[in-house]
């Protein structure tokens, strides 16, 4: 089957009268912004819609409303504006774009404008836009009946949409004969709705009236303005049958007489929303998403960052208007939008970005509370508010340290900590031990103590265990009773035994007395123990208390040795005298030689900051936070890096306890552990606490030491996360595929960067 020359498909049906607007006032060169006003088209059927676009591009301060009036016979429907960012050649571009819907009632020639339009302090205006409105004249005849070589079909969906839900508008062109030819197409007209452009043409086959078809299909997406019975126009196409092979055979090429094709009006029936909007509901209706967020966490009191809302879903996104920010600690600058929408005249989910400019007010964690955003969701018939969280930013001051590096002197921060390294920390679990030691010697020289205590109780056993094996009936119970009631408060475990004599005491049942007797004398026996010699256990404790101060004295912090601590002095005179690329390349040394320290990392992050090296200073101070933590000298140059931009993202340091600290405290549990026996819960709880204070630090240095953290080494975008990483940011490194590494940048935020963009935490030196 021929396919016919379809209008649907062809753009240059869309007639567009652009006119470039010059600037109203006399004698003024031609201004940096640009401004334009088109229709969408130059002639439209009576009862259809154009649309009126002025265009500003890169506007110098604000713009005004355009002012134009309509004559007799055009309506004003409604009206939209919206501003868009881009980058064109590696320069940025911002245009505003004002919308107006113009329904035509009357047909007619027209003359829209002059259209005025202020930008800044300077005028713009257009010469008048033509527009001719056709009237839906009765052409050479319409086809009606089976027999018609093609129809047109135009519908809608839903059919019974709320005030600015998304409607699809279908027009279908459905051949059941080849066409010679199409012409004279008309649009149908939809007054009372907000339309897009129409898609492109879509060619399938199908079945009409049981015969086979070809079937073009184009679709548009509307959006109804007003509730109530809105009407779509007809569609109209002028089309002539191709003769057949007989007719051309027989009739010497006949041509069949061309005939009009039109679609019935379409009623739509539009709802009203229901009452109750919430607060910071706008116009938007459709199912939505909404989410927000910051391009970074961190940053400095003169430096800008963007706040972007993002509402994806499928409902009337080109109408949604920039929700209204409050942040009182920002000064927040002009807003743009970035769309992306699905193909035109397609129903599947698209998105709305809004994105201001932000600067901070003042430093220190500073809070930004979200907008409200709320809509209506047809599908549920029910309103929806957006639940976004506050988010904070971390503003560093802008004014420059008194101290830093700029100067070139040597901070009195750092020269007031010794970077002598090569020590060696405090050991918390040789602690622990002496403390247990002590407290098993402490136990052991009581037990040789108090000798006048245990002779009585010892004649206490004794007469119980007398008056249990000589007693008979009621004075054996009594004293059976008495017996148990003692060796209960020698910590004994009596509990069934009591129990068992008071039912044969009192209830004449249970138990006989032999078999009590029995159970009674083997309690009461062991309650008191042979006095064991004195003079042994004292020695033990002695010993005890020797291995518990070898200990302590083993687990005690170390220095350095003498010849480095010397040359880490001569390094800091260096330093002194503004000699620092000699004091950085011997503090170098000294670190790879003993080990380094965090007065150590500190001055050398000082020296890569005097350079401008933010990311290698980074480096330096997380690698001294795997050291001894309080560290006065480490924590100034944490700062200097902050201010400097740099540790974006990295994770809270240690608590600030050193090694020497955790060991007295394991130390001081294990020892009231050994004091608290033989109460068995409660030496088993102090000694859990013990090992965990004396194994914890350790283990918890071993992890951080282990763990995959990278610097950012240049400022380059996160691919996948759509934001962009700071020199100096601290990432982990999730895993590794070639040149590629994949990263995460804070809580679900993950993306790719190329491997030489971060250097391994851990890996060479920096």
């Amino acid at each position: 089957m021929r396919r016919p020359w379809f209008p649907f498909a062809s753009p240059a049906l869309v007639l567009a009268l652009g006119l470039a607007l010059v600037p109203a006032s006399a004698g003024r060169a031609t201004a940096a912004p640009q401004v334009e006003a088109r229709l969408s088209a130059g002639s439209v059927p009576a009862g259809g819609t154009v649309s009126l676009l002025v265009t500003v591009t890169n506007p110098a301060g604000g713009t005004g409303d355009p002012a134009f009036g309509l004559p007799q016979g055009l309506t004003l429907l409604a009206s939209d504006r919206s501003q868009s960012f881009s980058w064109v050649n590696g320069r940025s571009q911002t245009q505003v774009q004002f919308r107006f819907e113009i329904g035509t009632d009357t047909p007619g020639q027209y003359s829209i404008g002059p259209i005025r339009v202020r930008v800044g302090s300077v005028d713009f205006m257009s010469q008048a836009l033509p527009l001719r409105v056709s009237a839906a004249g009765a052409p050479l005849g319409r086809a009606t009946g089976g027999g018609a070589p093609a129809r047109l079909v135009v519908d809608v969906s839903p059919s019974r949409p709320y005030v600015g839900q998304l409607v699809q508008l279908s027009m279908r062109l459905v051949q059941t004969a080849d066409l010679a030819e199409s012409r004279a197409y008309s649009a149908p007209a939809t007054p009372g709705f907000w339309s897009e452009s129409w898609g492109e043409p879509v060619e399938y086959r199908g079945q009409s009236g049981g015969r086979p078809a070809a079937i073009t299909e184009r679709r548009a997406r509307l959006y109804p303005l007003a509730p109530g019975t809105a009407t779509i126009g007809g569609a109209s196409l002028v089309v002539a049958a191709a003769p057949s092979l007989s007719d051309r055979f027989f009739g010497g090429g006949a041509v069949s007489r061309p005939v009009e094709v039109r679609s019935d009006p379409v009623r739509v029936a539009v709802r009203p929303l229901p009452g109750g909007a919430p607060a910071g509901f706008e116009n938007a209706v459709g199912d939505f998403a909404v989410s927000w967020g910051l391009d970074r966490g961190h940053t400095a009191q003169d430096q800008a960052v963007t706040l972007r809302l993002d509402v994806r879903g499928t409902g009337n996104l080109p109408l949604l208007h920039t929700p209204k920010l409050d942040l009182p600690d920002f000064e927040v600058f002009a807003s743009t939008v970035d769309d992306s929408f699905a193909a035109s005249g397609e129903v599947a989910p698209g998105r709305r970005r809004f994105q201001w400019t932000l600067l901070p007010q003042h430093s220190g964690t500073l809070t930004l509370d979200p907008p409200a955003f709320a809509w209506f969701d047809p599908g549920d018939g029910a309103w929806r508010s957006a639940a976004l969280r506050p988010l904070s930013i971390e503003v560093l001051s802008a004014r420059p340290s008194t101290a830093s590096a700029d100067d070139g002197a040597f901070p009195r921060e750092l020269s007031r900590e010794s970077s002598a390294p090569g020590g060696r920390p405090a050991v918390p679990w040789l602690f622990a031990l002496a403390g247990l030691l002590l407290g098993v010697a402490v136990q052991l020289w009581r037990s040789t103590l108090g000798g006048d205590a245990l002779t009585s109780e010892r004649a206490k056993q004794r007469e119980y265990l007398r008056a249990v094996g000589l007693a008979r009936g009621p004075d054996f119970w009594r004293a059976a009773d008495e017996a148990c009631a003692w060796a209960e408060s020698r910590g004994e475990r009596v509990a069934v035994l009591r129990q068992d004599i008071a039912v044969a005491r009192y209830g004449g049942t249970g138990a006989g007395e032999d078999d009590v007797r029995r159970r009674l004398v083997e309690r009461v026996s062991v309650c008191v123990t042979p006095e064991p010699a004195r003079a042994p256990r004292r020695l033990l404790a002695l010993a005890l208390l020797l291995l518990a101060v070898a200990g302590g004295w083993l687990g005690a912090p170390r220095e350095g040795s003498m010849t480095l601590a010397a040359r880490a002095r001569v390094a800091d005179g260096q330093a002194r005298e503004r000699k620092g690329a000699a004091a950085e390349a011997e503090w170098r040394r000294l670190w790879e030689e003993g080990g380094g320290n965090p007065a150590l990392a500190a001055r050398l992050a000082w020296a890569a900051l005097g350079h401008g090296r933010v990311p290698e200073a980074a480096a330096w101070v997380m690698r001294g936070r795997a050291g001894e933590a309080r560290s006065g000298a480490l924590a100034w140059a944490t700062e200097r890096v902050r201010e400097a931009g740099g540790l974006v993202g990295a994770p809270a340091p240690a608590p600030p306890v050193r090694s020497l600290e955790w060991g007295v405290f394991a130390g001081a549990l294990a020892l009231l552990a050994a004091l608290a026996w033989p109460r068995r819960v409660t030496a088993a709880g102090l000694l859990a606490l013990a090992v965990a204070a004396a194994a914890g630090p350790p283990l918890a240095q071993a992890r951080y030491a282990r763990s995959p953290l990278a610097i950012v080494e240049t400022l380059i975008p996160l691919e996948g996360a759509g934001i962009d990483l700071d020199p100096g940011q601290v990432v982990q490194v999730v895993s590794r595929a070639g040149p590629r590494v994949r990263v995460r940048a804070g809580r679900g935020v993950e993306g790719e960067v190329d491997e030489a963009a971060v250097r391994d935490l851990w890996g060479s030196e920096p």
